[in-house]
């Protein structure tokens, strides 16, 4: 599945101690307008997974194609917070990291969560920043 082409996200959200996580996802989708939800896949033995289940929000920062390196970085070159040493972060009111110059930065709390095999699905419905 990882050479199935699609497009990629950082999915990035922050624990209960204000640190930042994030990960390069491309299970990502959109669900439906009424309300604007989409759902995000995410590995559950990941730090990412704690962070976005007990904060209940993350953000899904749309990529462009410049940033190939930033997506290999949050794909397992670095870990935890050094992620965000690469490119241009900045914190919502709400303390969510966002790239600065992504092509989207879609913020989203979690509307529901459904276990799958080794993944939690996560649907999050937009909210305001």
């Amino acid at each position: 599945m990882r050479r199935f082409a699609t497009t990629v996200s950082i999915i990035s959200s922050t624990d209960d101690q204000g640190r930042l996580h994030g990960m390069s996802a491309t299970a990502v989708t959109s669900v439906c307008d009424d309300p604007p939800t989409i759902l995000v896949c995410i590995n559950q033995s990941t730090a990412t997974h704690r962070a976005v289940t007990r904060s209940g929000c993350f953000c899904i920062n749309v990529l462009r194609s410049f940033h190939s390196e930033l997506s290999r970085v949050f794909s397992g070159k670095f870990r935890g917070g050094n992620r965000f040493l690469l490119g241009e972060w900045d914190r919502g009111a709400d303390g969510l990291a966002f790239l600065r110059d992504a092509q989207a930065n879609l913020f989203c709390k979690v509307d529901l969560s459904l276990d799958y095999g080794t993944h939690t699905i996560f649907l999050g419905a937009f909210m305001q920043s």
